[in-house]
């Protein structure tokens, strides 16, 4: 059982990376078309969020509670925190700056339990971690783009791109939480990859632009690639140190992720 839930595992990362791959691809080799259906990542972005919130199990016991609130610790002190600072460091009229801060401010990802479950671990706390860590979210990432550049960026449209890709679809998918866990967990990972496979091929068509830019060097993907692998090995690993002995693994996954497509969407949409 226990390698049927792992190979399951594999294959949504295989397909969650599929689309991510194929879109940006095609979006750069049609940057056409990417150009025309730009609109619809935040829709999309909305729809994932829907689909992936709205299919975690209920919360059972206080137990569960308790254990989560302390990976909900665990995350704002070892990921939210540092990437939140060095955003800041790097400057919010940045677009690399602002694009980490907005890393540190969304929730984690949402197939937190989804993990959890393949290592054989105790889902209760992870899925307690996970709608905490949504419903603050709900409140303050709004509020920490507000206040971080409500003046340059407007806070229409922070609260728009928001409001569509996170609040609205989070409280709806609590709301249709009963319905969504009818719909099969092939059809969700596969409605889920669609809507990655938009988002990123809406974003595809200024891939190639924006790696001849003047300012994007090697050196500087380098420095993004190594801050995206310290952000998920380096937080994991501190987090897991600083975990009580039984939420060792537990607290791995909690410091270990961010939800990467929000935090790209909503700066693309952000930031053009």
């Amino acid at each position: 059982m226990h390698t049927l839930r792992s190979g399951r595992v594999r294959h949504a990362g295989a397909l969650l990376g599929g689309a991510i791959l194929t879109g940006l691809v095609g979006g750069a080799l049609l940057p056409g078309l990417s150009t025309s259906i730009a609109g619809i990542a935040i829709p999309a972005l909305g729809f994932q969020t829907l689909l992936t919130v709205g299919a975690l199990p209920s919360l059972g016991g206080w137990g569960a509670a308790r254990r989560g609130l302390r990976l909900v610790g665990l995350h704002l002190a070892t990921l939210t925190a540092p990437l939140a600072v060095a955003g800041a460091l790097l400057g919010l009229d940045n677009p690399l700056g602002f694009g980490v801060f907005v890393m540190a401010v969304v929730p984690p990802a949402a197939l937190v339990p989804t993990y959890a479950e393949a290592m054989k671990l105790d889902v209760g706390p992870a899925v307690a971690f996970c709608l905490t860590s949504y419903t603050i979210a709900l409140v303050a990432t709004p509020a920490a783009l507000v206040a971080a550049a409500g003046s340059s960026l407007g806070r229409g449209v922070i609260l728009s791109v928001l409001g569509v890709g996170l609040v609205a679809p989070t409280i709806a998918g609590r709301l249709l939480h009963r319905f969504l866990m009818r719909v099969r967990t092939g059809t969700r990972q596969t409605l889920v990859a669609i809507a990655i496979f938009l988002i990123t091929f809406s974003l595809g068509g200024d891939l190639l632009p924006a790696l001849s830019a003047d300012n994007v060097t090697p050196g500087r993907i380098g420095a993004i690639g190594l801050l995206l692998l310290a952000r998920t090995a380096g937080s994991g690993w501190i987090a897991g140190v600083l975990s009580p002995a039984s939420l060792t693994s537990e607290g791995s996954l909690a410091g270990g992720f961010k939800n990467i497509a929000l935090s790209a969407g909503a700066s693309a949409a952000l930031m053009g």
